[in-house]
């Protein structure tokens, strides 16, 4: 799963993709910029790093004058969706945390199948397509009417991932698309 930040400058969506390891936020001509993979930091620059889930870390320096959601941001933070990142340098750039999502959907396969839909409480054949929570891994039916292996002799289809809003697992929002989850309106 990839991990994005907009950046909202003047009624303008900017991405800054957080990717794999350790990045920096800086300013630079009142624009956020995102420096991935720092090896070395500026005095008083805010480090940014995936963690568990949808969250990043924030290490920030004091001298920077970060907010985290218009609050002066400690000197460690975990952030997640929603919430608003800015520097003093950049007074009239927000970064808003927002997560873009590729939705794990497909053939039952391997350890999945045997699994116990939590909508339905049937259990998942092989070949069954499903809906697998990129957040916490809960499977899912997500059976069309024309290929469902698992219809019983009534013809009912196994759609159980269209039939609730939220994952019984975890309660994140299902999201059968790909793209943002949520997008800040600026």
């Amino acid at each position: 799963m990839r991990r994005k930040a907009a950046a909202a400058r003047t009624a303008k969506l900017e991405t800054l993709e957080i990717g794999d390891g350790v990045s920096e936020v800086t300013a630079k001509r009142g624009r956020l910029r995102l420096v991935p993979h720092a090896k070395k930091v500026a005095l008083g620059g805010v480090i940014v790093e995936q963690v568990a889930g949808d969250e990043l870390l924030l290490l920030c320096g004091p001298q920077r004058g970060a907010t985290v959601n218009g609050e002066p941001a400690p000197p460690v933070a975990v952030v997640g969706e929603k919430d608003q990142i800015a520097l003093d340098e950049a007074a009239e750039s927000i970064a808003y945390v927002a997560v873009y999502r590729e939705p794990n959907v497909g053939p039952a396969t391997g350890s999945i199948v045997g699994n116990i839909c939590p909508v339905c409480r049937t259990a998942v054949r092989k070949g069954t397509r499903v809906y697998r929570c990129s957040n916490c891994g809960t499977t899912i039916h997500l059976e069309q009417p024309d290929e469902s292996p698992e219809a019983d002799g009534d013809g009912d289809v196994f759609d159980c991932a269209l039939r609730v809003p939220n994952c019984p697992g975890c309660r994140r929002p299902i999201q059968l698309h790909e793209g943002y989850s949520w997008v800040p309106e600026v």
